[in-house]
């Protein structure tokens, strides 16, 4: 007969006892069991008393109260013996990730705001931590609000405000892709940073703050954006130069100059900033002699640039693609300067162009001191600075009173004479003022304060 034999393996009689270690100095030693007797239970097995793990330093030294925030606990007798953890003051602890004996990094869990010791366990799963008292803060999560300007040139150098709450001294900031960029703390609701370089141009990138200074990996999600563009780049002014007065309206003519949301762009008149604006009828009549055809690199477009009284159309060709900026000349001493344009803020200077001030236009007398009110009389007018500006391509122009609105046509004899034609008008006594530089914006009045007079005045009888 043959018996087939069955064999099953199972436990029998499993027992576990528990034990408290006792203070020893660090290094391997055995581990046995002995009953009362001194009976050996156990077989020798070997153990191990470690150096107590110490806490030095925590980087960095705060987060968020949500947690999150991966923080590197530098320190000594770091080990990944047992399964080592970190405990943030009287929270649950966390898994912490060995690096090396001097490093060890761990995420930290949600907790109320405030401070709490950062300790770790390395060799008993938690029974025992460090005692160093090393302290991390938590902070409130910081919130995006809004940014000023909300865009600028792709080569960096845009002084932004970040605006939002909860700030906290030490906060980076990351546009797009690039961080930490250093902020300025102005308050718990402003940050002040400048935009660095970033490619490509013409996308809109998010701006986000973390409150603490060396790559925090919490950062805000309030989705605030800025814009990077291409550099604005000047082809042509309409009118060069001014008066020292100011008042002027100028229109620039370039690329990239496109107002988009909240943007405020500004145009420089040496170190002067002045607000700038969108003049439609400048941008869609924009005359050919002011657009150098050497710079229009893209496709021309004939454009009516309006009628002439006998109804005739002028035709023109003007590039595709321009974009147009107007802006009032501030008052400035007289001689040359540049005049450039950025959004607000921006430290880096775009293309700029020559730009004069001439000493204002006075008027001392004009003769005959009377003309018929049918108009047609001509008028000899004397004084100073009566050259016309931009190398006399802007006409110079006579007003009465404030007939005609935009001038009567003049012609510029010297710089001290002036040939003007008098335009029909009601009968009575006008000042009499010249414009040279601007086409009528301003007139030599100006010159004695606004609202003032030239003190030269005409006559129209009847």
């Amino acid at each position: 007969m043959q018996f087939t034999s069955i064999y099953r393996h199972e436990c029998v009689g499993w027992s576990a006892v528990s034990c408290v270690t006792p203070v020893a100095a660090s290094g391997f030693t055995s581990f046995e069991i002995r009953m009362g007797d001194g009976e050996l239970a156990t077989n020798t097995i070997a153990f191990a008393f470690d150096v107590d793990p110490e806490v030095t330093s925590v980087d960095p030294p705060a987060g968020s109260s949500s947690g999150g925030t991966v923080v590197s606990l530098t320190g000594h007798h770091m080990t990944d013996h047992n399964r080592p953890l970190c405990r943030f003051g009287s929270s649950s602890p966390s898994l912490a990730y060995f690096v090396s004996s001097a490093l060890m990094r761990c995420e930290s869990v949600e907790h109320v705001e405030g401070f709490a010791h950062v300790e770790v366990s390395v060799s008993d799963e938690g029974q025992q931590y460090s005692k160093n008292a090393i302290a991390f803060g938590f902070s409130p999560d910081p919130r995006v609000l809004g940014v000023m300007p909300d865009e600028g040139v792709e080569l960096g150098g845009t002084s932004l405000h970040v605006h939002g709450a909860y700030f906290a001294p030490g906060s980076v900031v990351r546009i797009g892709s690039v961080a930490p960029i250093s902020a300025r703390w102005l308050s718990g609701e402003v940050l002040e940073t400048i935009s660095l370089a970033y490619h490509p141009a013409g996308i809109r990138v998010p701006v986000e703050v973390s409150t603490v200074n060396g790559g925090s990996n919490t950062w805000t999600a309030d989705e605030v954006a800025f814009t990077f563009t291409m550099p604005a780049t000047l082809a042509a002014v309409d009118i060069p130069v001014s008066s020292v007065v100011g008042g002027s309206i100028v229109t620039l003519y370039g690329t990239g100059m496109f107002r988009q949301g909240a943007t405020r762009w500004q145009c420089r008149f040496g170190d002067a900033y002045v607000d700038a604006f969108e003049d439609e009828s400048s941008a869609s009549n924009v005359m050919p002699n002011v657009m150098p055809g050497e710079t229009c690199h893209g496709p021309r477009q004939a454009v009516q640039f309006g009628q002439s009284g006998a109804g005739d159309a002028h035709v023109g060709a003007r590039c595709l693609g321009w974009s147009a900026l107007s802006c009032v000349v501030p008052p400035s001493p007289a001689g040359f300067t540049t005049v450039d344009v950025a959004v607000e803020g921006e430290a880096t200077p775009r293309t700029s162009l020559s730009f004069a001030f001439d000493a204002a236009a006075s008027i001392v007398a004009a003769f005959p001191g009377e003309s018929p009110s049918e108009g047609g009389g001509l008028v000899f007018v004397t004084g100073s600075h009566l050259r016309p500006g931009n190398d006399g391509e802007t006409p110079p122009l006579c007003q009465f009173g404030s007939v005609p609105f935009d001038g009567a046509p003049a012609i510029a004899v010297s710089s001290a004479l002036l040939l003007c034609e008098a335009p029909a008008r009601v009968e009575g006594l006008v000042a009499l003022a010249a414009s040279v530089n601007d086409g009528g914006v301003t007139y030599s009045a100006l010159a004695a304060g606004v609202g003032g007079t030239s003190g030269v005045q005409h006559f129209f009888a009847w």
